[in-house]
């Protein structure tokens, strides 16, 4: 599973498959490239991610008197995370590296060609 916004991923989304290892690429422009390519996946997944919610949403008015009182809530405020209204971008120097966030560990800024999501979470740019 990945961790987005506290959002799993299912594996079978195959985001880590796609996501292209960038760290063998020297040429700077290709590289950067390659990891605007990911960035841009990224955004795609997300975004993904919130119009489900947002169905899942519709799609349970109407039997809410079943679920607990908070439910649909949870799941709007879940959207709401995902979609920041701007998708995450890859700016000129020093800020071409996402922050990337360890579940386990204290926020760390990772370099550009982080080989997977796998375990980590994206937070969202200051």
């Amino acid at each position: 599973m990945i961790v987005a916004i506290g959002v799993l991923l299912p594996a079978s989304s195959g985001l880590a498959a796609q996501l292209k290892p960038c760290s063998g690429i020297n040429a700077v422009k290709e590289r950067l490239d390659c990891v605007e390519g990911n960035v841009a996946l990224v955004n795609a997944t997300l975004e993904t991610v919130a119009a489900e919610l947002r169905k899942a949403i519709g799609e349970i008015k109407g039997v809410t008197d079943k679920l607990p009182p908070t439910f649909a809530d949870d799941l709007k405020k879940a959207a709401d995370a995902v979609t920041w209204g701007a998708p995450l971008r890859i700016k000129g120097r020093p800020d071409y590296c996402l922050t990337w966030v360890d579940i386990n560990r204290q926020p760390t800024m990772l370099t550009c060609d982080h080989p997977d999501l796998q375990g980590f979470s994206i937070i969202k740019p200051q």
